[in-house]
């Protein structure tokens, strides 16, 4: 598959991606197989002037643009040994600005953490 240009495309929803599959491999170990879509759930947004703001930025404006990159990614995962999971990553809600949560439920008990408690 061929990268779209930068900073459009699947790179843009591919960032946090990248950080929640680093940090399963650390708490619950290697994805041998998965299933995943991605998808552009808001399809218009308000334009920001370049070096303005950024995508925390609300912006009252009637300008709206046609989104060209995904900002939702989410794939059901099968880790070695059988563990079962799934992993979600988006910019689509508005208010938690780094919202990293994870939740391990096993036989003997459960531990969730999120980073903006």
């Amino acid at each position: 598959m061929a990268l779209p240009p930068r900073g459009r495309g699947l790179r843009r929803a591919r960032r946090p991606v990248a950080h929640v599959v680093d940090l399963t491999h650390v708490l619950v170990g290697p994805i041998d197989r998965l299933t995943g879509r991605t998808a552009t759930m808001i399809p218009k947004r308000a334009k920001l002037d370049v070096g303005v703001g950024t995508h925390f930025s609300r912006v009252e404006t009637n300008d709206l643009v046609d989104v060209e990159n995904e900002d939702w990614a989410g794939a059901l995962v099968e880790f070695a040994g059988g563990r079962l999971g799934s992993l979600e990553a988006g910019r689509v809600v508005v208010g938690p600005r780094v919202r990293l949560r994870f939740e391990v439920h096993g036989t003997e008990g459960a531990l969730a953490w999120e980073l903006e408690a």
